[in-house]
């Protein structure tokens, strides 16, 4: 019954218009309840890169979509099938339960993205109870276009400081959009690669982390790019001791802002060639 309640709160919410939100949650109040959190407990774009190369923090990032699996077991978004078992994992990364003492720093949807004011004025009271107000989130920006059109230089080479010289290992759909390009992942030491699924993943994260923990040396940094299956790969590594990044659609945005190629919603998921 809860969970029948909950995915009839989420359905009324997604038929209504998002400018409809911004207006309410501003005549509610609501929105002054936003601007606080983000302000005291989500990090800023750079502050994020920092923390993470300052301190080694594995990155796990939860977007819009890894939200809406975690508000629902049979929510679904394009490349991943809601599951209970999806949304309980998530929503312990969500709180950081059991990862108190382990290297991992959680991102959420900052408002440093015009995108995420209307997101977070129409959806805020269900993913609000989730939340670990004494924790400390990353933004989830920093692999998109949020940090790339403020300074395209800048972002780039405060990503490549994280992976200057490393022994890398890419963790990636089979035939996805992730591309390693010289730009940005030219300064790795040397690098390695995991496939798994290119959609659905997460029906293969048991196998991929065992072939990752099997094969890959501790000390190498694990770059994830596989959509919420990298957000539970980057905690589940974090608790065994490796530095791992989910990374997101970095290459793809990064090529949008500075090269003018299509959006990676807009690209094929799968390549054919």
């Amino acid at each position: 019954m809860v969970v029948a309640a909950e995915d009839e709160a989420l359905a009324r919410r997604r038929r209504v218009p998002r400018f409809a939100f911004t207006l309410i949650s501003r005549l509610d109040g609501s929105w002054r309840e936003i601007e606080a959190f983000m302000r005291d407990h989500v990090l800023g774009l750079y502050e994020t890169l920092e923390r993470v190369r300052r301190e080694r923090l594995s990155l796990a990032r939860f977007g819009d979509g890894e939200l809406l699996l975690t508000l629902s077991p049979n929510a679904n978004i394009s490349f991943q099938h809601g599951s209970p078992e999806l949304q309980a994992e998530l929503q312990t990364i969500l709180r950081g339960d059991g990862y108190e003492n382990t290297s991992l720093l959680t991102c959420l949807p900052g408002l440093s993205a015009s995108y995420y004011y209307s997101y977070w004025a129409k959806f805020w009271p269900l993913p609000r109870p989730r939340l670990n107000l004494s924790q400390t989130y990353g933004d989830t920006s920093v692999s998109r276009e949020a940090l790339f059109g403020l300074d395209p230089e800048k972002g780039r080479l405060a990503w490549r400081a994280l992976w200057e010289g490393e022994d890398v290992c890419y963790v990636i759909g089979r035939n996805s959009r992730f591309e390693p390009i010289d730009l940005l992942f030219g300064g790795v030491k040397s690098s390695r690669t995991v496939y798994s699924l290119p959609t659905d993943a997460y029906a293969d994260i048991d196998r991929t982390l065992a072939e990752i923990t099997e094969t890959v040396p501790r000390e190498t940094l694990i770059l994830l790019a596989l959509g919420p299956a990298a957000t539970i790969l980057a905690a589940r590594l974090s608790r065994l001791g490796y530095w791992a990044l989910d990374i997101g659609h970095i290459a793809n945005t990064y090529r949008t802002v500075v090269d003018g190629a299509p959006r990676v919603e807009t690209t094929p998921m799968i390549r054919t060639e």
